[in-house]
């Protein structure tokens, strides 16, 4: 089956060679423009093309801040952050790691400082005092850098009998794994988040997403709605906020059902490739060769 990307590629592919380089030469890095210039001139041409703002404000990012040529994503394509398979992501029926009564909170994300899951074993200590007769347990998707030092701290918190490690997964195991929670937590502490795919794969999944205040997190996830916005590296208040949703799971499945139907109106991955397609052949209809707009 073809993959989106590949669609991307094809598309794409009478676009290249010297003449595709000419007609986005103003977008090349050697091409002298500040960052507010570049940024307008994409801006000119994603401001009527009726795509989510996430998904611009990505586009833009890649195109001016990240040091990567944005030729080389028109012409090789692109996989957008700002969607989800909602058919790879929903509920499924899973052989859990856990008991049935169990209730399973956890995120899946690379163990790196900035995701703060530091946060979240703290909060889930916190949380093991608050509801000392649930039977809670702590699940961690992911391998990274921080795994020895997050498991030291999970001993010494007395929370190890509790947590489950499970190291890198394949992306293709994810909604697995989503599907053993029963409360997604995604408690980053940096801005560099800009864009949440764990917490929209989570809601697509049905499941109700507690994350901090930073980055793009805040926009995926509507407050009170398809779950909890917290402050960023603040334990007591991750796991209020968690607290609330294991003594209400009426709250829990409301949220989840709430959020899915957000992302399907939102983030659904084949909608939003069109965008970005639409976006593409705006560009490259309407930019005078070697010059912006």
């Amino acid at each position: 089956m073809q993959t989106e990307t590949e669609r991307i590629q094809r598309s794409y592919a009478k676009r290249s060679g010297e003449g595709f380089a000419k007609r986005y030469s103003f977008l090349s890095p050697a091409v002298y423009m500040s960052v507010q210039e570049r940024e307008r001139a994409l801006l000119r041409w994603i401001r009527d093309c009726g795509v989510a703002p996430l998904a611009s404000r990505r586009l833009i990012e890649i195109g001016c801040g990240s040091g990567q040529n944005l030729l080389d994503l028109l012409r090789f394509g692109f996989q957008p952050e700002s969607g989800v398979d909602l058919e790879n992501f929903r509920p499924l029926p899973v052989r859990s790691l856990f008991s049935s009564g169990d209730i399973v909170v956890g995120t899946v994300k690379t163990l790196e400082v900035k995701y703060g899951i530091e946060y979240l074993i703290r909060a889930f200590r916190l949380l093991k005092d608050m509801l000392p007769a649930t039977p809670l347990k702590l699940l961690i998707v992911g391998g990274g850098s921080q795994r020895a030092r997050l498991e030291s701290l999970a001993r010494e918190l007395g929370v190890w009998a509790d947590t489950r490690f499970t190291g890198h997964v394949g992306h293709d195991e994810v909604p697995q794994y989503f599907n053993m929670l029963d409360i997604a937590v995604m408690p980053s502490i940096y801005d560099s988040e800009s864009f949440g795919v764990s917490a929209i794969e989570a809601s697509a999944c049905c499941k109700p997403v507690v994350v901090c205040d930073v980055g793009g997190l805040p926009e995926v996830v509507e407050d009170g709605v398809t779950g909890l916005v917290v402050e960023s590296r603040n334990e007591v208040a991750i796991a209020t906020a968690i607290g609330r949703l294991v003594a209400e799971p009426g709250l829990r499945s409301k949220m989840g059902q709430a959020g899915r139907e957000r992302v399907g109106k939102l983030y659904e991955w084949n909608a939003n490739v069109e965008q970005m397609l639409s976006i593409y052949d705006e560009v490259a209809g309407s930019v005078p060769v070697g010059m912006p707009a």
